[in-house]
């Protein structure tokens, strides 16, 4: 994915409903993976407008002008995030909600919050 694009994600509705196979739409490069510890909080930057969009949420960058529109799962994981749960509390919550493995859930939450740091929109919360 060259420069600052879209990214889409395909909508999974209902509770323990199957986690996607492929995880999530995108990958991230070796240089762009962020150590992701148990105990890590995150919140939007200051730049980032997020609204709800009915099936899941859209994330507006407004200095870099880049949109994410998250499905439901992406946008669950999110507002658990903005809640103030740290990582691990999210990924214990996720499994209650959804038919997965602890590590794939672990990995595909862990691929989300990297590239959205990555992109500006999360940001780390000491």
């Amino acid at each position: 994915m060259a420069g600052l694009t879209s990214t889409y994600y395909r909508p999974i509705e209902g509770c323990r409903a199957a986690w996607p196979s492929s995880g999530f739409r995108y990958q991230v490069s070796k240089s762009e993976r962020l150590v992701t510890e148990d105990s890590a909080k995150f919140d939007t930057a200051p730049e980032v407008l997020h609204r709800d969009s009915g099936n899941g949420s859209i994330l507006h960058h407004a200095v870099l002008e880049s949109y994410f529109e998250l499905d439901e799962v992406g946008s669950r994981v999110v507002d658990l995030l903005l809640e103030g749960l740290t990582f691990a509390e999210v990924v214990t919550k996720l499994l209650l909600e959804f038919d997965v493995s602890s590590a794939v859930l672990r990995a595909d939450v862990a691929e989300l919050v990297e590239k959205l740091v990555s992109k500006s929109i999360l940001v780390p919360n000491s």
